[in-house]
């Protein structure tokens, strides 16, 4: 959805859509559809994406463990996004 907001208001949505995850949050960021700030700035994406990737490869308890207890920052995160990007 964020890259679908960015893309609506760039000059080239091509160069949106070639954008990196890490250029893709920046940009968010820089453009107020991202919350910046502790807890939702690219540092804590950048953790979500990671516990994202670590559950798509492993079934180990300790790292299942690991990304439940990211569960409440990126779901306060997506709630701030969600907003951002309905109030447009």
């Amino acid at each position: 959805m964020l890259r679908r907001a960015l893309e609506e208001n760039a000059a080239n949505p091509e160069e949106v859509d070639r954008m990196s995850f890490p250029t893709l949050v920046r940009t968010g960021i820089e453009q107020g559809l991202v919350g910046g700030g502790a807890g939702n700035d690219w540092p804590a994406w950048r953790t979500f994406r990671e516990m994202r990737n670590i559950t798509s490869h492993t079934y180990d308890e300790a790292k299942a463990l690991q990304v439940a207890e990211a569960i409440p920052g990126f779901l306060a995160a997506a709630r701030d996004l969600l907003g951002r990007l309905e109030r447009g």
